[in-house]
């Protein structure tokens, strides 16, 4: 099992606070995961469309990433840790917790596009 997203090679993977030369990088300069994404362990904090609860995991069969949406929580899930973070942080499982308006310059979002070749 994977500590980091996209191997146990942190170095290899993320950019952290050993190696971020503490500021954001730009996407793409470390090796992406199995499903060629980058920059999911490190850079910037991930914001979740989850609603934070504590049970999460022992609440349902989805292990893996179980959806939370309904809970009265007004806090959203952040996840992926940052250049800012130390190893621990950015494991692919670790998780925090802010109200929505929140903001850091160090925490964002994640976008994705399809291949314009497919």
């Amino acid at each position: 099992q994977e500590k980091y997203c996209g191997g146990n090679d942190l170095d290899r993977v993320g950019w952290y606070i050993n190696n971020s030369r503490g500021k954001t990088q730009p996407v793409g300069g470390k090796a992406p995961n199995s499903l060629g994404l980058h920059d999911m362990s490190g850079n910037v904090w991930e914001w979740c469309l989850d609603a934070y609860d504590d049970r999460a995991y022992s609440r349902t069969d989805r292990q893996q990433d179980p959806e939370v949406t309904g809970n009265e929580s007004s806090e959203r899930v952040y996840r992926g840790g940052s250049w800012s973070n130390g190893p621990g942080f950015v494991r692919g499982a670790f998780r925090r917790r802010h109200a929505p308006d929140y903001k850091s310059n160090d925490l964002g979002f994640r976008l994705l596009r399809t291949s314009l070749n497919e």
